[in-house]
């Protein structure tokens, strides 16, 4: 059994040049593996794109998902302080 759930979210350049090579992970808050993004996104200054992922929570409970953008940290920015958003799921 379990609890399907889907998570969409959004990421967005507000620096002043392209980002390429966006890669995101989430880290489900639970026994799940991370879900990765295995193909990078490219975005120009001030644009944004909107992901959704689904997976099962195996049992009841409040878990704290997290989405963290360019997780090793290989985009050179401004603000390395705004690129995690975490969230309280109760199944």
């Amino acid at each position: 059994n379990g609890k399907n759930i889907i998570l969409g979210f959004t990421i967005k350049n507000i620096g002043t040049s392209v980002a390429n090579n966006v890669y995101w992970k989430i880290n489900t808050g639970s026994s799940v593996a991370d879900i990765k993004r295995t193909s990078p996104v490219t975005l120009a200054s001030g644009k944004s794109t909107r992901a959704y992922i689904k997976w099962t929570y195996l049992s009841s409970g409040i878990y704290n998902p997290k989405v963290i953008v360019d997780p090793n940290n290989l985009i050179s920015e401004s603000n390395e302080n705004n690129n995690e958003k975490s969230i309280s799921v109760t199944v």
